[in-house]
């Protein structure tokens, strides 16, 4: 039998670290319990007006809703730069596959969120394990940065994607300092997004591979995986 890529190997031993933490808080044995608290304490005790209107602003350019259209946007650039689409696809596909992961582990362990009187703004109270905000915002630039330099030298690639990491961990800080999350919520979805980069365009890729024998020229065109491909002929 063929052993599965190892990148899909580690992604799903993410996704698995993920699920298993996740059982453990719906058991109420969280073994990052004490950090969680301290996280939260020290966040409670370093606001000021100022970072409070800031983090605000950021959470909500990355609420959902947010980064859902963000995605698209990108992935619409994509399209008209590369005039094929699969890069567009997998940027697509890595920020769903992210989503539905989270909110099938966010329905499962339907975890309470910090204390509604903790938290900046409008409280939410329950599925906080993991952050769907912050899964989704490390999705999206995380993936865009790997994806969009698919192309570029190793030492652009890694700038690109170190820059998109401190831009996820931003959001994820915003998160924690408006009180919406427990540290373990961002950082179980953070892994999450790390394993939808890692898988998406693996996945993509095989699904374009089984459309082939009943796609046309210009299918094969547009799902060309060489962004120059469809300039040619």
């Amino acid at each position: 039998m063929k052993s599965l890529p190892i990148r899909i190997e580690v992604a799903f031993a993410l996704v698995a670290a993920v699920v298993l933490l996740g059982v453990a808080i719906a058991l109420r044995f969280n073994p990052l319990g004490s950090v969680d608290h301290h996280v939260l304490n020290w966040m409670l005790d370093h606001r000021s007006t100022g970072v409070t209107s800031v983090a605000t602003t950021v959470t909500d350019l990355f609420a959902p809703l947010w980064t859902g259209m963000w995605t698209v946007l990108a992935a619409a650039i994509l399209v008209v730069l590369d005039r094929t689409l699969i890069r567009a696809i997998t940027l697509l596909g890595t920020v769903a596959l992210a989503g539905a992961v989270c909110e099938l582990i966010k329905l499962a362990v339907d975890r309470l969120r910090p204390p509604k009187f903790d938290q900046v703004a409008s409280p939410e109270l329950a599925m906080s394990f993991p952050s769907g905000h912050v899964t989704g915002a490390a999705a999206l630039l995380i993936g865009l940065a790997v994806i969009a330099t698919t192309t570029a030298r190793s030492r652009t690639r890694w700038w690109a994607v170190a820059m998109a990491v401190v831009a996820a961990s931003v959001v994820a800080f915003t998160r924690l300092y408006l009180g919406a999350h427990w540290f373990s919520d961002v950082a179980a979805a953070t892994v999450l997004a790390t394993a939808a980069v890692i898988a998406a365009p693996l996945l993509v890729a095989l699904g374009v591979r089984l459309l082939e024998p009943h796609t046309s020229v210009r299918g094969h065109r547009l799902l060309a995986t060489n962004p120059t491909a469809s300039t040619k002929g």
